[in-house]
């Protein structure tokens, strides 16, 4: 059932998504393809703020601030699970691996090459800040518009 807190969750964390991968872009290697990484980060945003953090409002400052972090962590998780599945099917249409196992031992690598990528401190930094301010957010979001 549609509420403010989750119209407020989902639009923020979608925002946070886009703006955090807008910041992650700089620190990327030269020649990193980025492709559709803000709107994919946007959209994992609204998904997950919606899903996730819209309906545990009113549980307190407490656990909404654990709850947008846990909800920034299941957003990044996304993202890079989907990058990677990308990555592995565009290496997979130009005939790169032998087999299906392979294949997904690639897409595992993919995955691991990007999580080492974000360990670039302003972004990390914005994930942890935003988590928690729109954690906090949501829920006097929730305690207003009950």
């Amino acid at each position: 059932m549609p509420t403010a807190s989750k119209l407020f969750a989902a639009l923020a964390f979608g925002l946070l998504g886009w703006v955090a991968a807008a910041v992650l872009v700089p620190s990327l290697p030269e020649g990193q393809v980025v492709g559709w990484l803000r709107e994919g980060a946007f959209v994992a945003g609204l998904v997950c703020g919606w899903r996730i953090m819209g309906r545990e409002t009113g549980r307190g400052f407490v656990q909404a601030i654990a709850t947008g972090w846990g909800t920034v962590a299941v957003m990044v998780a996304a993202v890079i699970f989907v990058a990677a599945v990308w990555a592995m099917l565009e290496a997979s249409l130009r005939r790169y691996y032998p087999g299906p196992g392979e294949a997904l031992m690639g897409m595992v690598n993919f995955g691991y090459k990007y999580v080492r990528m974000l360990g670039y401190g302003p972004f990390i930094g914005l994930l942890v800040g935003g988590g928690a301010l729109i954690g906090a957010l949501t829920e006097v979001v929730g305690r207003r518009w009950k």
